[in-house]
């Protein structure tokens, strides 16, 4: 193994080790826990699942971050959205009016978000293009046709 691979392999690992320790910070679990079962490689997701008692909205944002986290590999697909839809309608059933009709609203603004994001963007592509502009040596060209094409008027 030549120095250039070494270096990539070094940088690999380290690079690895600061991912898992902005998941532990962002998930919020404990690091002495970790050293005892062995180290940094046995961060169990689920485990993290199962253990999370929210109480807080801290802590219930951390619950949404770590559903959202198992879903994202099927974003995009045609059962994310179906999983989305049923996660919203089990979640609403004992929800009262006044709730659903807030995480309506803030769906609603989501949705307009986005839908402004995507307007923009295609202001920007169309923003691009220039008028066109009137090409008089063509014109010129037509009114010869028509007939204004003076002495051969008469040959056609």
């Amino acid at each position: 193994m030549d120095e250039a691979t070494a270096e990539r392999l070094r940088r690999k690992k380290l690079e690895e080790a600061a991912d898992l320790d902005n998941a532990i910070d962002a998930f919020g679990l404990d690091h002495t826990k970790q050293t005892e079962r062995g180290g940094r490689g046995d961060v169990d997701e689920s485990g993290a699942f199962d253990s999370l008692q929210p109480k807080s909205d801290a802590d219930f944002e951390k619950l949404a971050a770590l559903v959202q986290k198992k879903l994202a590999p099927f974003e995009g697909t045609k059962g994310h959205l179906a999983c989305l839809k049923a996660l919203l309608r089990a979640a609403t059933d004992n929800m009262s009016t006044e709730d659903t009709k807030d995480l309506t609203s803030f769906v609603s603004v989501i949705s307009n978000a986005k839908l402004a994001a995507e307007r923009d963007k295609d202001k920007k592509k169309t923003k691009g293009k220039g008028k066109g502009k009137l090409n008089l040596s063509s014109s010129k060209a037509a009114e010869m046709d028509m007939g204004g094409g003076g002495e051969y008027d008469d040959f056609m």
